[in-house]
């Protein structure tokens, strides 16, 4: 799972534009600060396996819904 760099750097732009959101979406749901930053961990590690898949416009409604679904079955 080798990405350029400039797919790299995008990664690394979502992450600091959405790691707080994403957290506050996962702490809402399961009222666990703990479960919350793992939630977030992995739904992070999952939009970036998915990478090569996820539009540009839709990355932070992927995240999110991801981060949805990992509090759901936690």
């Amino acid at each position: 799972m080798k990405y350029k760099p400039q797919e790299q750097k995008y990664f690394e732009k979502l992450y600091l534009d959405l790691k707080d959101d994403i957290y506050k979406v996962a702490l809402y749901f399961t009222r666990n600060p703990q479960a919350s930053e793992e939630i977030t961990q992995v739904a992070f590690f999952q939009l970036y396996t998915h990478l090569d898949r996820v539009r540009p416009e839709t990355a932070r409604a992927y995240t999110i819904r991801a981060t949805k679904n990992l509090a759901y079955n936690w």
